[in-house]
């Protein structure tokens, strides 16, 4: 099965009780490329360990933030030449994502433009042991809708330039965020929602109202959302994406490590009924419970949606497979996974439109 498509099997879980002397991040990094069908890693470390091995399966997956906590100094310091060459780019790729994050939301606090970053380098201060090895590919950042063209103005003033799209029109009533790219710095993706898929939308203003600054390097004060709010976007962009990318349980399994007390569940799962994307947020906490990850109770038990869900998943949803078979068992993971059969079907709608605008634009741009 190709990488990004895993979950558990009985004959790779990892044992419930770790070896108590090994680091925590060792014992998470072990059971998140296990979660790969065994395929990234075996289901416990030992002396001999094939770390060669491991850190390509960890930088593939976005795990390298936990390498310098679970790894032995003395195999991180034998790596061979081309592996470190590989973590000193992260780290650089890192150093870039950073500088382009604090100088972005300098100019829109200075424009008076409220603006929170989701995911990227502010959460991987927050939660990584070694925050420059938390991939990162671009940008998110989140701002009130009414404010997004401010917001994207502001940008552009400062060299980003918005990407083209001929879909732009449904983007603004379908999607959640506009894209914008500068030579030299990582890509900005602009929500004017959180996310949107299964059916519905998280919308910016409530998240933003709830924003606390909380102090970062250099002494910034950056908008963080409430626990709450960050956890159930965080379940939602992993869900949305079919946890292809594990670094994004690993995100949620550190969450967990630094706020899961600070959480408070019953809010949680009110704003996850209120969207409502409560399957969502259940199928992700069942690969949480499965990482053994701090949960306050037993998830509910998968519906019989949830569960058809979760087999199409694992089984047609791994990065191998065709595009034509991974947009078939995308629609169909999404469809199942939403709340309501109505959800179910205005999202099925609006994909097939666009899906089926891009290919007619294919065909007729190759003539």
């Amino acid at each position: 099965m190709a990488i990004g498509s895993g979950s558990w099997t009985e004959a790779q879980r990892p044992p419930s009780d770790p070896d108590p002397r090994a680091p925590p991040h060792r014992v998470l990094l072990e059971r998140l490329l296990a979660w790969d069908h065994g395929r990234a890693a075996p289901a416990g470390f030992s002396d001999s360990t094939d770390w060669e091995r491991i850190v390509p399966a960890a930088r593939a997956h976005g795990l390298c933030g936990l390498l310098p906590s679970a790894a032995p100094p003395e195999v991180l310091a034998s790596l061979s030449a081309p592996l470190q060459r590989e973590l000193a780019v992260q780290r650089l790729l890192a150093r870039s994502a950073r500088a382009a994050l604090t100088e972005v939301l300098q100019l829109l606090e200075q424009a008076g433009i409220r603006c929170a970053p989701l995911k990227g380098p502010w959460l991987a201060e927050r939660l990584y042991p070694d925050p420059e090895l938390r991939a990162s590919g671009d940008l998110d950042l989140l701002v009130a809708e009414a404010e997004v063209d401010a917001a994207a103005a502001v940008l552009t003033r400062a060299g980003f330039a918005p990407e083209p799209s001929p879909s732009s029109a449904w983007y603004r009533r379908h999607h959640h965020h506009i894209s914008l790219q500068r030579t030299g710095s990582p890509p900005i993706e602009l929500h004017f929602r959180a996310t949107s898929g299964f059916g519905v939308a998280l919308p910016s203003e409530p998240l933003l109202a709830r924003s606390v600054p909380a102090p970062a390097a250099a002494g910034m004060q950056i908008r963080t959302l409430s626990p709450e709010d960050e956890f159930l976007y965080l379940c939602l962009h992993a869900a949305g994406h079919h946890f292809e990318r594990i670094g994004w349980l690993c995100d949620l399994a550190l969450f967990l490590e630094r706020y899961g007390r600070a959480l408070d569940w019953p809010t949680l799962e009110a704003r996850a009924a209120a969207l409502p994307a409560r399957g969502a947020l259940r199928l992700t906490l069942s690969h949480l419970q499965q990482l053994g990850c701090p949960l306050p109770a037993e998830p509910a038990p998968l519906s019989l949606s949830l569960r058809a869900a979760e087999r199409i998943r694992s089984r047609t949803l791994g990065r191998g497979q065709p595009h034509w078979q991974r947009t078939c068992a995308s629609l169909a993971f999404h469809v199942l996974t939403c709340d309501r059969w109505w959800l179910a079907a205005r999202w099925a709608f609006h994909r097939l439109r666009l899906a089926s605008g891009n290919h007619l634009r294919r065909a007729f741009s190759s003539r």
